[in-house]
């Protein structure tokens, strides 16, 4: 078998679609060879594409591999019967955008972007890496009041800083308002998407 000629059964884009077509020809007992496997591996997806592995077979064996790997790499170019099946191919070639038909199937519900509720422990995680300056407030939506105590953060950092006294006070009451405040909004966020739901 070795001095028998082999020809090219397809070309593979990546390593997964190579060890797939192998494991389905194997698994079917069908001789083969395979080129540019180690070069693509050590090369990767990005500079081993020069070099794609390609897998070759016995021309008596040609047709039996081209159904076996059709199901892989989709349909192959020459084949007689490829107007009569509708087939798309393989998912690893196919476009990932959906067909017209499967857009008007589509709940229109979908459309909409995923609201979750929100949780309550990131308020306290907040506080507990002293990060309640502000951050609870804008995590509950409450941007506009999480920005003033950002504001007040900065003037007590200034002042610790050039020694007023009363900036680690601000810090504090801070943190305290920041995390009560996160809390309840958060509470209020998920009671209102409770409503609409």
């Amino acid at each position: 078998m070795d001095d028998e000629p082999f020809v090219l059964l397809c070309e593979c884009r990546n390593v997964g679609e190579l060890q797939l077509v192998r494991a389905a020809l194997e698994a079917n007992s069908v001789p083969m060879r395979i080129e540019g496997e180690a070069t693509h591996g050590v090369l990767g997806a990005i500079y081993g594409a020069a070099q794609t592995p390609r897998v070759l077979v016995p021309p008596k064996w040609l047709q039996a591999a081209r159904s076996i790997a059709a199901d892989i790499v989709g349909p192959f170019d020459d084949t007689e019967d490829e107007a009569a099946h509708d087939d798309k191919g393989s998912p690893f070639r196919e476009d990932a955008a959906p067909d017209e038909s499967d857009a008007a199937a589509e709940d229109p519900d979908d459309a909409g972007p995923l609201v979750r509720k929100k949780m309550l422990g990131v308020p306290f995680l907040l506080a507990m890496f002293m990060l309640a300056i502000g951050f609870g407030h804008i995590y509950a939506g409450r941007v506009r009041t999480g920005i003033v105590l950002m504001a007040l953060t900065i003037v007590g950092i200034v002042d610790v800083i050039f020694g007023a006294g009363w900036g680690a006070l601000l810090i504090v009451a801070v943190e305290l308002f920041d995390l009560v405040g996160g809390l309840i909004g958060v509470a209020q966020y998920n009671r209102r998407l409770r409503a609409a739901a």
